[in-house]
This record gives C-alpha cells, structure tokens and sequence, in this order.
C-alpha cells in the first residue's frame, strides 16, 4: 500500500513539475522522500513474514555426562507459543567457561503488539514493562553474536531456539549449524519418573530445593545451569556404582574374557569411546557390551564353542571364533558400529 502511495505522490509531484509549480514540486517530493525511507525501514525490519529460516541445521547432543568447558544458556519470555505469530519479550543468556559465569545479558523487549494477560499471569511481565524498551531488531545482532558457535543449553530449549530461529531470519542472519543441549532430555534420563510429579522447570527447582524465582529469563536460565548441575552429579554417582559393578564382574572372568574386555577398551578409549562402554553378563555366560544404553555386541568366551557377535545398521551377524586372538581382531567392526551409533545420535 505504502509502494502506491509513493508512486502516486511521484506522479503528482511529476505533474507539479511540469506546470512549475515549485511548492507543490517540494511538498509531494518532501512526502515521496518520507515514504521512501518508511518503506525501506519496513523491508529492513519486518518482522512477519512466515517463510524464514536463521538457523539451517540442529544437532542435538544425548546421553550427555559431563559438562562441556564452554556452553551458553539462554531463556526466552514471549508472548505466547507460536513462533510465527507470537513475540519475544524478554531474553536471558549466560556464558559459562570452566563451571563459571564469564558473561550474562537480560533485556526485556518491546513485541510490538500488546502482552496478552494469559501471558502476564505467567511471566508477570506488562505491557507498560516493555513500552519504552528496545525492539528485538535493535538487540537482535548481539543475540546473534553470543550465541553463534557456542553450544548452546536450555530447558525445552526447541522452543527458545524455534521464535531465536524466525528472529534471526527476519534480519537476515544465519547460524549454519547449532549444538545443543536440551536439560529437559536429560531430566528425564536422570530422575525416577515416580520421584515428581511432572517435568516442569519449577516442580524440578523445587525437587532439587534450589531458591529463585521462576518465570523471569535471567532466573530461569541460573536455575537451568543448577538442576544440569544436580543432573550431571546423579550421573556421575550412577556411572561410578556401574564402574564398581563391572570390576567386581572382571574379577570372575576367566583369563580369555579379562583379556578381551581390557583390548576393547584400549581400542575404544584411542576412538574417545571408553567412558561410553558399559556391559553385564547374560544367563549363558555370553557378555553384552553396550555404548549408551545401545548394543554395541556379545562375545562368549566359555566352553567349547567360542562366537562374537557383530552388528551394522542393518545386520546381526554371530561368528564362530577359534579363540579369544581372534574375538579381538574383530574389533575393528565393532569400533566401526560404535561410531556409527555416537554419530547417529550426536552425542557430546
């Protein structure tokens, strides 16, 4: 509508010309130069279209059991849930490095369209909060700026990424590729489902007794960060117990087995697999060794008849092997399978 206009006030200002009409010239010339500028503004900022991308490719990271060295969290307020049609009205983001905060950015936002009360009463966020604040184009580049190239965590975190994603494409800028974490994925993972009553950031704050307001961005993402905290040490503990458990098992493996569960693991820890390996002992005396809770293959090293098993993606294939030198040259399959399954799942 505004392009019509323009052109309209063009033509007038076309015609004023050739009648010299100098004042009439200026004025609709004034005007066309006003709505020049608007319509620019409007093509530099707008803020709906439907159809763009600002971040090409996800890769979620699983089975995550340790914190990484350098990570960002972020949390979103908004409007309501759709990305397409609602607004981000408040950001959070803190860097860590090495357990600690290095860097934290909040800023309430003005959407551009009024708060719904829905939204209020969760957020406690108001339309006369945000009136006078910057829009999201105003602050969008240094958004962009934290987080591109950094892993990025949160809690439900696709829902954070999905309104950065439309916000980043609006204003033409595009993270290639992303990391992420989400602490939600690893909530589930980690605590009894018949412990809580539901996964939501503030039943699980309270589980773990951490103290801070919910429903703020800066406060929701300190409280993220503790229950990956919390998160982290339960694995930790479980993983320990498991260890334990495995070398009281090695104590009764016969010398063919002890032998081949300490090569597997010197081949797995030179592809940086070794802390993913976990195994048991199945009712025949056959070990199943696993990466990540995913059959990695069994080997039997009693009795009279040797066999390792050996999996690709599509296969199950048993060997019958004369002894344990054998088992072991096939480890190169395994190590193969392993990668395939750390790489099909993103793991960190």
């Amino acid at each position: 509508m505004k392009i019509v206009f323009l052109v309209i006030m063009l033509l007038l200002g076309f015609g004023c010309l050739l009648n010299s009409n100098i004042k009439g010239f200026m004025f609709f010339g004034i005007i066309s130069v006003i709505l020049f500028v608007s319509i620019k503004q409007n093509k530099k900022y707008n803020y709906y279209p439907t159809n763009i991308k600002g971040i090409n490719n996800y890769k979620q990271l699983y089975h995550v059991k340790k914190m990484p060295v350098e990570f960002i969290i972020i949390d979103l307020e908004t409007t309501g849930i759709s990305k397409i049609n609602d607004r981000i009205i408040e950001i959070g983001i803190v860097k860590y490095k090495d357990g600690n905060i290095i860097e934290s950015y909040n800023e309430l936002i003005n959407p551009e369209i009024p708060i719904p009360l829905e939204a209020t009463r969760v957020n406690n966020i108001t339309n006369g909060m945000v009136k006078n604040k910057k829009k999201i184009h105003e602050v969008i580049e240094h958004i962009f700026n934290m987080i591109n190239g950094q892993i990025v965590v949160g809690y439900n975190v696709n829902f954070d990424l999905g309104f950065l994603d439309v916000a980043f494409g609006r204003s033409n800028l595009i993270i290639d590729n992303i990391k992420f974490i989400d602490v939600l994925q690893i909530v589930k993972e980690t605590i009894n489902p018949n412990e809580i009553s539901n996964k939501k950031l503030v039943t699980v704050k309270n589980y773990f007794g951490i103290k801070r307001d919910s429903h703020r961005a800066l406060d929701d993402c300190l409280t993220t960060a503790d229950v990956f905290k919390n998160c982290i040490k339960i694995l930790e503990e479980r993983d320990l117990k498991i260890k334990r458990e495995q070398e009281k098992r090695i104590s009764d493996f016969n010398k063919e087995e002890s032998l081949f569960i300490e090569k597997l693991k010197e081949y797995l820890n030179t592809l940086e697999l070794n802390e993913h390996l976990t195994f048991n002992v199945l009712s025949n005396k056959t070990i199943n060794f696993c990466i990540d809770e995913k059959q990695l293959g069994r080997v039997k090293l009693r009795g009279r008849n040797f066999k390792m098993q050996v999996l690709d993606k599509d296969n199950v294939l048993w060997l019958d092997i004369d002894d344990v030198n054998e088992a072991i040259n096939n480890l190169k399959h395994w190590g193969k399978y392993a990668k395939y399954l750390i790489a099909g799942e993103h793991k960190l």
